[in-house]
């Protein structure tokens, strides 16, 4: 059916939607581009067309079909079409246009994209996770417990989030699986993750127990390991004790019933993480071979020189004191830690502090020539023995110049703003600030002429210059070359570089959780990731920042061929040579090209 219209006073010919003209003739197809601006961004597509010309011989093109975009045209779909196309252009053919379309629907089917997800890093995750023991001791606590929901893949999904994309358990139960390839979490509410928690935490001990004899079994020794601890905070303005207060007030208004933990837990303490307004708890990690084999929580209120007994006795327990020796720092250093240490056979290296004690202040008062290191010429070493202790003083030519800049920028500091004021007795705004600044009060002094006059205090300047570039250390191994102290020593860097990693790649801190058992287990998760995570650097030789930027990328799409009808399957982006040296490296099985199960 045709109808006439005018335009520009002329009369035009023009066929109804999607009923060709009864005199139309069709032309051979062709394949053409369609291009196309969307957001300053252009896009390109391959069209299969064909020519409908009428009786004037004018030629009006017609869609047949959409090949998709032209970076994505599937070579063995543009075969089968080809087949179908040589017929429908055989000299003599009789093949309609609606034919032809039937034709082309079943030469292949429509291929529809459902969603995206991140793939890299989940595999390096999962098969860490495996490699460490973590699947096979959750796993059998799984069985054993005949909890109704999957403690593994609860725990790796706690931990694959904090390794790709650190959140909280809410964020876990209702946005990890938007963003990352985590099947397993469908169906699961944040009351399933919390559970989880609850059940893990009664496991600490055995969790890290399979940790180590994994370990073992990879050919590490734990013969040195390194002592430290940190404090993380939590989001509340409340401890424990202010919380048990705040239950005996009753308040209608009050929806959700305060968690008070028994014993107190949320506690103010020294703060590490300059919050010392928060609540904390306190964390104590034991690292060998960069990983985290033993870790404890403890009350926000707890003094570091309380901890090294007890920690002491617990290794034993474990049978994680035989032949080694424990490092740990200045803060850690008391007489009864170090007896402690001495009762279970354990030997020693911690931390002096240049000042701490009265030993320490004299061995560095102490003459003598420092003996230079044969891998690094600023460093040298002096040793002297005091009873039952080795005494090395270290020296860091580098580090001297750089503390002694420092030392001079402090002191122009002070000379600067006594010159403006300095009565001790009216103080101006900036004496006041400097004397409450921990560095630059311990160079001013009350002068002895006029108790009214603060002025610079020239001995601890030249203290100050004298130590500069200096630290102590001791140690109970008497016959141990000074060199290799200070090596054993600088293993305190793996657990600092361990609290820095859980704290600002991880997401350790704020704590949000406020029962007892489900913020131990948050650091045990917290350790988890780590773990995983070191495994993965130690193999790659690539941090973890490095990783998820290279890995980000590497993606698995899911696809739906044939409509709901037909097949739905996921597939993965091909992997580039750098990608595929990961893998490569960490002896890993590269991801399956397309697969339909899900991974388990």
């Amino acid at each position: 059916m045709t109808k006439t219209r005018t335009r520009r006073g002329k009369k035009t010919t023009a066929k109804r939607r999607g009923k060709p003209a009864a005199t139309a003739r069709v032309g051979a197809p062709y394949v053409t581009r369609n291009t196309t601006r969307t957001g300053g961004r252009t896009y390109s597509y391959v069209v299969l067309r064909y020519d409908e010309v009428d009786e004037n011989g004018r030629k009006q093109p017609r869609s047949l079909l959409s090949l998709g975009s032209e970076q994505q045209v599937d070579e063995e779909r543009a075969k089968s079409l080809a087949d179908v196309m040589r017929d429908f252009v055989r000299p003599g053919s009789t093949m309609t246009v609606e034919e032809l379309r039937a034709l082309l629907g079943a030469a292949k089917p429509t291929l529809k994209i459902l969603c995206s997800r991140q793939f890299g890093l989940r595999l390096l995750v999962e098969q860490a996770f495996a490699d460490l023991g973590f699947k096979e001791v959750l796993a059998e606590i799984d069985s054993e417990s005949r909890a109704q929901f999957q403690l593994e893949r609860l725990v790796f999904g706690m931990v694959l989030q904090m390794v790709v994309s650190p959140g909280s358990k809410l964020r876990a139960a209702e946005r990890l699986g938007d963003t990352v390839f985590y099947p397993e979490g469908d169906g699961m509410s944040v009351h399933h993750y919390y559970r989880a928690l609850d059940l893990l935490q009664r496991h600490h001990e055995r969790v890290e127990a399979k940790l180590r004899e994994r370990l073992e079994a990879q050919g590490l020794e734990f013969k040195a390991k390194a002592l430290d601890t940190t404090s993380s905070y939590f989001e509340t303005d409340f401890d424990d004790l202010e919380w048990e207060q705040i239950a005996r007030e009753d308040d209608p208004d009050r929806q959700v019933p305060p968690v008070v933990n028994d014993p107190p837990l949320r506690m103010r303490g020294y703060s590490k993480d300059k919050q010392p307004n928060k609540p904390q708890i306190v964390v104590e990690q034991v690292v060998s071979e960069g990983y985290v084999i033993d870790h404890q929580t403890h009350p926000g209120n707890t003094s570091d020189s309380s901890l090294l007994p007890k920690t002491a006795e617990r290794l034993a327990r474990l049978g994680l004191t035989d032949d080694v020796v424990l490092t740990a720092d200045a803060g850690l250093n008391t007489a009864r830690a170090r007896e402690a240490l001495s009762f279970e056979d354990v030997d020693w290296v911690m931390g002096e502090g240049r000042s701490k004690t009265k030993l320490a202040k004299e061995v560095l008062r102490c003459g003598g020539r420092f003996s230079q290191s044969p891998d690094n010429p600023d460093l040298g070493y002096r040793a002297h023995k005091r009873g039952d202790r080795l005494f090395v003083v270290r020296r860091n030519r580098a580090e001297r110049k750089r503390e002694l800049r420092v030392v001079d920028r402090h002191v122009a500091k002070v000379r600067k703003v006594l010159a403006e004021s300095d009565r001790a007795e009216k103080p101006t705004s900036k004496v006041l600030t400097l004397m409450a600044h921990a560095t630059y009060k311990r160079y001013v002094k009350r002068s002895k002429d006029d108790p009214e006059r603060l002025v610079l205090n020239t001995k601890a300047v030249e203290r100050a210059k004298r130590e500069a570039g200096k630290s102590v250390i001791s140690t109970s191994l008497l016959s141990l070359e000074p060199r290799l102290v200070d090596e054993l020593y600088r293993l305190q860097f793996d657990v600092e570089d361990a609290f820095r990693t859980q704290k600002t790649g991880l997401n350790l801190r704020p704590i949000r959780h406020r029962r007892a058992d489900r913020i131990k287990a948050h650091v045990l998760v917290a350790v988890m990731a780590l773990n995983v995570t070191r495994h993965i650097e130690r193999k790659t030789g690539m941090t973890l920042f490095r990783l998820r930027d290279l890995l980000t990328s590497i993606t698995v799409q899911q696809v739906e061929v044939g409509g709901r009808a037909g097949v739905t399957f996921w597939q993965t982006v091909e992997l580039s040579s750098e990608q595929k040296a990961v893998f490569k490296k960490l002896g890993f099985d590269l991801p399956l090209p397309r697969f339909q199960a899900e991974l388990a």
